[in-house]
């Protein structure tokens, strides 16, 4: 399926391709694969993916989460959520996420100091306001930075801002 989903999207000349994802994991995730994701690696246009069981907000959109690692790619991704932001009257939120490190030390456990990691937190916050100037400027943006696993927490700040006193809690 993704070679025909990439040869009709070539074809017709696509902007964007929207694609609903099943979500596997694991052993499923290993033998059946992801058409999404092979879809997504190969396209050079965007790739929008779905859950079947995502909540869907009939008044549009109103907040895009944008993780942000300090790369090109996320850079174009912000870019990218800027034109959407513009378009639908969104406020966007940069996220960027501090992951700790885990340094193994006489065959113990031992993770980065708190000083080490509030340093990098507070470095983290003053270059991701620098980017949100310089990507999204003129947007109602919200910076973040959290430390923890990038995707766990990607996810949790998601679930989070679908929580609806967030948008009190963020003034």
């Amino acid at each position: 399926p993704d070679e025909v989903i990439l040869e009709s999207a070539s074809e017709i000349g696509v902007d964007l391709i929207v694609m609903g994802t099943h979500g596997r994991r694991g052993l499923k995730h290993l033998l059946l694969g992801s058409v999404a994701e092979k879809v997504a690696r190969e396209r050079s246009a965007p790739v929008l993916t779905v859950r079947a069981d995502a909540a869907i907000n009939p008044e549009g959109i109103s907040r895009i989460l944008v993780p942000y690692d300090f790369s090109e790619a996320s850079a174009h991704a912000a870019r990218f959520a800027g034109l959407w932001a513009r378009a639908l009257g969104a406020e966007i939120t940069l996220l960027h996420v501090v992951e700790p490190v885990v340094y193994p030390e006489f065959y113990s456990v031992d993770v980065a100091s708190d000083d080490l990691m509030g340093h990098l937190s507070e470095r983290s916050e003053e270059a991701l306001k620098k980017a949100a100037e310089e990507l999204l400027s003129g947007l109602p943006v919200i910076t973040s930075v959290e430390v923890g696993r990038a995707a766990d927490t990607i996810v949790h700040h998601a679930d989070f801002m679908s929580y609806e006193p967030f948008k009190t809690l963020k003034k």
